[in-house]
C-alpha cells in the first residue's frame, strides 16, 4: 500500500483546468475526448462527476476495460455509480466487451 495514497488520486484537475474559451466545438469535443482520456487511464484513480449524458458510463467502462487489459484481476476493480440503472448499464457494456474478446490481455 502507498504511504500517501492521495498522491496518486487524480481528481482530473476539476478545479484548476477550466473549459477553453470561445464558441469552437472542435476546442470543447477535444478538451472533453482529452479528459476523458486521462480518467479513464488505469493507472491512476479517478473521480468522474459530470452531468447526465455527458459520457460517465462510457469512461468508467473503458476503465474497467482497460484494467483488464492490464492483467488486473476483476475482483480488485471497484467502480461505484449512484444508480442502479448506470451500475446495469456498465456491467452489461464490460460484459459484451469480455464476450467479443476485448477485455483479456493477449498470451503470447
Amino acid at each position: 500500500m502507498m504511504d500517501d495514497p492521495m498522491s496518486e488520486f487524480d481528481l482530473i484537475d476539476a478545479i484548476d483546468d477550466a473549459l477553453p474559451s470561445g464558441d469552437d466545438p472542435k476546442k470543447l469535443i477535444d478538451w472533453t475526448t482529452e479528459r476523458q482520456s486521462r480518467a479513464s487511464d488505469p493507472n491512476s484513480s479517478a473521480w468522474v462527476s459530470a452531468n447526465a449524458g455527458s459520457g460517465k458510463t462510457h469512461v468508467l467502462t473503458q476503465r474497467v476495460i482497460r484494467l483488464l487489459l492490464a492483467g488486473c484481476r476483476p475482483a480488485a476493480i471497484l467502480c461505484l455509480t449512484y444508480t442502479k440503472a448506470a451500475a446495469s448499464e456498465m456491467s452489461n457494456r464490460v460484459f459484451s466487451a469480455c464476450r467479443n474478446g476485448r477485455c483479456f490481455p493477449t498470451r503470447n
